[in-house]
């Protein structure tokens, strides 16, 4: 007998931190010193839609502007002041929460869900490699938040690699057990964790291969764009 169950893309490094870190550099200007992350997920943001099999003959252009934004907040060109939304924000913000590198799928009736929590326990899916420096990005990105700005050269480093990956960490069932009527995930105490990093999806969508980012510093600094 077959047993569907309901599924989710679950946040390692959990949502409400990533929206307070983002709005914290925008508020301390210092999207400049991100700019090897932001510059990673604009030249990805087609490649995050492709795996994802999003329909990009719809959000295409959405994708261009949002990597075009990328590129200019990292060159310091655009920042996180005015009244206007600028063009692409909105897709770009959500690429970022939902970066693939900081999700896997996960059964939604779980046992163990840590809410806004960090998910101690991802390492049986991630590896423990990709785990430490989800981890440490989250500490770094809390030190940040309440006023260590040392730290976000680490953070910038650690981001980079996290977005270089294209898609989320897929569902395998040896990570979990089901325990009183809920799903949890196994911990490192009664499970022999994976040391190898798992593959990247390989399905991806080439209808969004044209929608890279058009921007160019070198015009943009000299005013004509």
């Amino acid at each position: 007998m077959t047993i569907q169950i309901q599924v989710s893309r679950h946040h390692i490094i959990p949502f409400n931190v990533l929206r307070s870190f983002f709005n914290t550099v925008s508020q301390r200007n210092d999207f400049h010193n991100i700019r090897s992350f932001l510059g990673v997920v604009a030249d990805n943001l087609h490649l995050y839609a492709g795996a994802s099999r999003l329909d990009c003959s719809v959000i295409g252009p959405d994708l261009i502007q949002a990597g075009d934004l990328a590129l200019s907040m990292g060159y310091g060109t655009a920042r996180g002041s005015g009244t206007r939304m600028a063009p692409g924000f909105d897709t770009l913000e959500q690429f970022y929460v939902w970066l693939p590198g900081n999700l896997f799928i996960g059964p939604n009736n779980r046992s163990d869900d840590p809410g806004e929590g960090f998910e101690n326990h991802a390492d049986v899916v991630i590896g423990s490699q990709d785990f430490d420096r989800l981890y440490r990005t989250y500490e770094n990105m809390i030190l940040y938040i309440n006023g260590n700005e040392n730290v976000l050269s680490s953070i910038r480093t650690d981001l980079t690699a996290i977005a270089a990956r294209r898609s989320v960490y897929t569902l395998d069932s040896t990570n979990w057990e089901y325990v009183n009527g809920k799903y949890r995930l196994r911990t490192s105490q009664n499970f022999s964790i994976k040391s190898s990093v798992q593959k990247q999806g390989s399905d991806f969508n080439y209808e969004c291969s044209g929608y890279t980012p058009n921007y160019n510093a070198a015009l943009d600094a000299a005013g004509l764009i």
